[in-house]
Protein backbone atom coordinates (compact mmCIF):
# COMPACT_ATOMS: atom_id res chain seq x y z
CA UNK A 1 0.00 0.00 0.00
CA UNK A 2 1.26 3.45 -1.01
CA UNK A 3 1.86 6.81 1.49
CA UNK A 4 0.86 3.88 4.23
CA UNK A 5 2.94 3.69 7.29
CA UNK A 6 3.21 1.51 9.97
CA UNK A 7 4.94 1.56 13.26
CA UNK A 8 6.11 -2.21 14.80
CA UNK A 9 6.84 -2.09 18.44
CA UNK A 10 8.35 -4.98 19.87
CA UNK A 11 11.24 -6.49 21.71
CA UNK A 12 12.14 -9.31 19.85
CA UNK A 13 14.71 -8.21 17.09
CA UNK A 14 13.86 -11.25 14.82
CA UNK A 15 10.15 -10.30 14.41
CA UNK A 16 11.07 -6.40 13.77
CA UNK A 17 13.38 -8.04 10.71
CA UNK A 18 10.80 -10.26 9.42
CA UNK A 19 7.79 -7.65 9.45
CA UNK A 20 10.28 -4.30 8.49
CA UNK A 21 10.43 -6.65 5.05
CA UNK A 22 7.14 -7.78 4.62
CA UNK A 23 5.46 -4.97 4.74
CA UNK A 24 8.15 -3.06 2.95
CA UNK A 25 7.63 -5.24 0.10
CA UNK A 26 4.74 -4.32 0.19
CA UNK A 27 4.84 -0.73 -0.77
CA UNK A 28 4.43 -0.10 3.19
CA UNK A 29 6.83 2.80 5.28
CA UNK A 30 7.64 0.93 8.35
CA UNK A 31 9.62 2.47 11.43
CA UNK A 32 10.43 -0.89 14.04
CA UNK A 33 11.03 0.40 17.78
CA UNK A 34 12.42 -2.63 20.30
CA UNK A 35 12.44 -0.16 23.26
CA UNK A 36 8.58 1.64 23.98
CA UNK A 37 10.01 4.22 25.64
CA UNK A 38 11.48 5.56 22.05
CA UNK A 39 8.40 5.09 20.64
CA UNK A 40 6.03 6.68 23.10
CA UNK A 41 8.65 9.56 22.56
CA UNK A 42 8.55 9.63 18.89
CA UNK A 43 6.37 12.27 17.13
CA UNK A 44 3.82 10.05 15.46
CA UNK A 45 1.80 9.90 11.95
CA UNK A 46 -1.84 9.22 12.03
CA UNK A 47 -2.88 9.48 9.01
CA UNK A 48 -3.01 6.26 6.98
CA UNK A 49 -0.53 4.65 9.34
CA UNK A 50 -1.00 1.44 11.53
CA UNK A 51 0.40 0.25 15.17
CA UNK A 52 1.53 -3.31 15.40
CA UNK A 53 2.16 -3.70 18.89
CA UNK A 54 3.33 -6.19 21.27
CA UNK A 55 2.05 -6.14 25.24
CA UNK A 56 4.71 -8.11 26.43
CA UNK A 57 7.73 -5.13 26.57
CA UNK A 58 10.20 -3.96 28.82
CA UNK A 59 9.89 -0.66 31.13
CA UNK A 60 6.73 0.61 29.28
CA UNK A 61 4.07 -2.44 29.26
CA UNK A 62 2.35 -2.48 26.05
CA UNK A 63 -0.95 -1.80 28.06
CA UNK A 64 0.34 1.61 29.10
CA UNK A 65 1.89 2.65 26.13
CA UNK A 66 -1.78 1.74 24.74
CA UNK A 67 -3.25 4.10 26.88
CA UNK A 68 -0.73 6.86 26.27
CA UNK A 69 -1.90 6.29 22.29
CA UNK A 70 -5.46 6.96 23.00
CA UNK A 71 -4.62 9.91 24.22
CA UNK A 72 -2.29 11.80 22.17
CA UNK A 73 -3.59 10.27 18.96
CA UNK A 74 -6.91 9.71 19.05
CA UNK A 75 -8.02 7.94 15.56
CA UNK A 76 -4.78 6.01 15.24
CA UNK A 77 -5.27 2.09 14.96
CA UNK A 78 -3.61 -0.38 17.06
CA UNK A 79 -3.34 -3.43 16.37
CA UNK A 80 -1.86 -5.77 19.63
CA UNK A 81 0.41 -8.32 18.57
CA UNK A 82 1.08 -10.67 20.94
CA UNK A 83 2.52 -14.14 22.15
CA UNK A 84 1.37 -14.30 25.43
CA UNK A 85 -2.61 -12.78 26.19
CA UNK A 86 -5.25 -13.96 28.56
CA UNK A 87 -8.63 -12.90 28.32
CA UNK A 88 -8.17 -10.25 31.24
CA UNK A 89 -5.66 -8.70 29.15
CA UNK A 90 -7.35 -8.98 26.09
CA UNK A 91 -10.51 -7.35 27.14
CA UNK A 92 -8.07 -4.53 28.95
CA UNK A 93 -6.50 -3.82 25.81
CA UNK A 94 -9.23 -3.20 24.07
CA UNK A 95 -11.04 -0.94 26.44
CA UNK A 96 -7.29 1.04 26.45
CA UNK A 97 -8.14 1.59 22.79
CA UNK A 98 -6.80 -1.32 20.61
CA UNK A 99 -8.52 -1.96 17.55
CA UNK A 100 -8.10 -6.09 17.71
CA UNK A 101 -5.58 -8.32 19.22
CA UNK A 102 -3.76 -10.76 16.98
CA UNK A 103 -1.89 -13.59 18.96
CA UNK A 104 1.86 -14.81 17.98
CA UNK A 105 2.60 -16.52 15.22
CA UNK A 106 0.05 -15.68 12.41
CA UNK A 107 1.02 -15.43 8.64
CA UNK A 108 1.53 -12.36 6.94
CA UNK A 109 -1.76 -12.71 4.86
CA UNK A 110 -3.17 -12.64 8.11
CA UNK A 111 -1.59 -9.71 9.59
CA UNK A 112 -1.61 -7.70 6.13
CA UNK A 113 -5.45 -8.01 6.17
CA UNK A 114 -6.00 -6.96 9.12
CA UNK A 115 -3.56 -3.70 9.04
CA UNK A 116 -4.85 -2.51 5.90
CA UNK A 117 -8.36 -3.14 6.85
CA UNK A 118 -7.43 -0.57 10.00
CA UNK A 119 -5.86 1.71 7.94
CA UNK A 120 -8.74 1.94 5.64
CA UNK A 121 -11.48 2.08 8.49
CA UNK A 122 -9.70 4.41 10.16
CA UNK A 123 -9.67 7.10 7.44
CA UNK A 124 -13.72 7.19 7.73
CA UNK A 125 -13.01 7.84 11.81
CA UNK A 126 -10.25 10.41 10.99
CA UNK A 127 -12.83 11.90 8.70
CA UNK A 128 -15.69 11.40 11.39
CA UNK A 129 -13.66 13.36 13.78
CA UNK A 130 -12.09 16.01 11.96
CA UNK A 131 -15.76 17.26 11.29
CA UNK A 132 -16.84 16.91 14.90
CA UNK A 133 -14.13 18.68 16.13
CA UNK A 134 -15.55 21.46 13.32
CA UNK A 135 -18.89 21.83 14.21
CA UNK A 136 -17.79 22.28 17.88
CA UNK A 137 -15.82 24.90 16.94
CA UNK A 138 -19.05 26.37 15.03
CA UNK A 139 -21.24 25.78 17.96
CA UNK A 140 -19.01 28.11 20.48
CA UNK A 141 -19.80 31.15 18.61
CA UNK A 142 -23.22 30.60 19.71
CA UNK A 143 -24.25 32.28 23.38
CA UNK A 144 -25.53 30.18 25.79
CA UNK A 145 -29.17 30.82 25.23
CA UNK A 146 -28.66 30.31 21.39
CA UNK A 147 -26.96 26.93 22.11
CA UNK A 148 -30.42 25.78 24.05
CA UNK A 149 -31.73 27.13 21.40
CA UNK A 150 -29.87 25.50 18.74
CA UNK A 151 -30.48 22.17 20.42
CA UNK A 152 -34.37 22.14 20.93
CA UNK A 153 -34.46 23.08 17.12
CA UNK A 154 -32.55 20.11 16.52
CA UNK A 155 -34.77 17.82 18.44
CA UNK A 156 -37.68 18.63 16.08
CA UNK A 157 -39.92 21.54 18.71
CA UNK A 158 -41.73 24.49 17.52
CA UNK A 159 -40.99 27.88 18.17
CA UNK A 160 -44.05 27.68 20.47
CA UNK A 161 -42.51 24.73 22.19
CA UNK A 162 -38.96 26.26 22.53
CA UNK A 163 -40.64 29.36 23.79
CA UNK A 164 -42.27 27.64 26.66
CA UNK A 165 -39.54 25.67 27.49
CA UNK A 166 -37.65 28.71 28.16
CA UNK A 167 -40.06 31.26 29.00
CA UNK A 168 -39.46 33.45 26.42
CA UNK A 169 -41.47 34.75 23.36
CA UNK A 170 -41.89 32.66 20.44
CA UNK A 171 -40.36 36.06 18.64
CA UNK A 172 -37.22 36.13 20.48
CA UNK A 173 -37.03 32.41 19.48
CA UNK A 174 -37.11 33.00 16.27
CA UNK A 175 -34.99 35.94 16.32
CA UNK A 176 -32.61 33.34 17.89
CA UNK A 177 -32.81 31.14 15.41
CA UNK A 178 -32.21 33.84 12.47
CA UNK A 179 -28.78 34.08 14.46
CA UNK A 180 -27.86 30.81 14.62
CA UNK A 181 -28.30 30.29 11.56
CA UNK A 182 -26.16 33.03 10.20
CA UNK A 183 -23.34 32.33 12.77
CA UNK A 184 -23.16 28.51 12.17
CA UNK A 185 -23.62 28.99 8.15
CA UNK A 186 -26.72 26.86 7.35
CA UNK A 187 -29.70 27.30 5.73
CA UNK A 188 -31.88 24.40 7.13
CA UNK A 189 -32.66 22.88 10.62
CA UNK A 190 -31.82 19.37 8.77
CA UNK A 191 -28.00 21.61 8.41
CA UNK A 192 -28.44 22.68 12.39
CA UNK A 193 -29.31 19.28 13.42
CA UNK A 194 -26.64 17.74 12.17
CA UNK A 195 -23.84 20.37 12.99
CA UNK A 196 -25.43 20.03 16.54
CA UNK A 197 -24.96 16.40 16.56
CA UNK A 198 -21.20 16.12 15.55
CA UNK A 199 -20.78 18.35 18.10
CA UNK A 200 -21.91 16.14 20.79
CA UNK A 201 -19.96 13.26 19.54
Amino acid sequence: MKNTKLYVVDDDPLILESLYRAFSEQGFTVETFDDSRKFIAESLTITNACVLLDLNMPYHSGQRVLSQLSARYPGLPVIVYTGKADVISAVQAMEDGALTLIQKPASFEHLLEKVSRAISESQARLKLLDSANKARAKMSTLTERELAVARLVSEGLSANDIAEQLFISSRTVEAHKSNIFSKLNVNSVAGLTRLVLLSEM
